[in-house]
């Protein structure tokens, strides 16, 4: 897919507990800009919802059109997690509308249990039942955990060698 830069912009959403989705890289060749929106651990599920409303309102009225969303999942299957997920997936959903090809894609770690998958199914079909009027594709990805986090850390009497040779 060839890289659309008339305001096009690829919005990522990372529940607290959420691995980095690794299909995510991709995004920079397809849209020219890639927001992430992120949920502190402290931040209450139906805060990070109205937080993502928000941003997508700004969105909005800056006549940028989001054409790529990925909703990276926590594991948690909790009634109020499951109902501000939903809350925000609509939302993207109903932004995204009015693009054609436009993609929501609802990710979680492959080691994810069996009701973590189901709900994400299930969101995904309520979703697809909604798109009456809409070619947004919606899809569920499971991807692999992350082999390293992309952070090192040394151990201490690397650092202090170091520091003292450097010094």
């Amino acid at each position: 897919m060839g890289r659309d830069t008339d305001g096009a912009v690829a919005l990522v959403i990372m529940e607290a507990g959420a691995p980095w989705p690794s299909h995510a890289n991709e995004l920079s060749s397809q849209v020219s800009r890639t927001l992430v929106e992120s949920q502190p651990p402290g931040e209450l599920p139906d805060e990070f919802a109205a937080r993502i409303a928000a941003r997508v309102r700004r969105l909005e009225a800056k006549g940028a059109r989001i054409t790529r969303a990925i909703i990276a999942t926590s594991e948690d299957t909790s009634w109020v997690v499951t109902e501000a997920r939903s809350s925000y997936a609509r939302l993207v959903l109903t932004a995204m509308a009015v693009n054609p090809a436009a993609e929501l894609v609802l990710t979680a770690d492959e080691s994810v249990d069996e009701d973590v998958r189901h709900e994400l199914f299930a969101l995904a079909g309520a979703l697809c039942e909604e798109l009456t009027t809409s070619q947004v594709a919606v899809r569920v990805r499971f991807s692999p955990s992350p082999s390293q986090s992309g952070l090192v850390t040394l151990p201490s009497a690397s650092r202090d060698s170091w520091v003292a040779e450097s010094g």
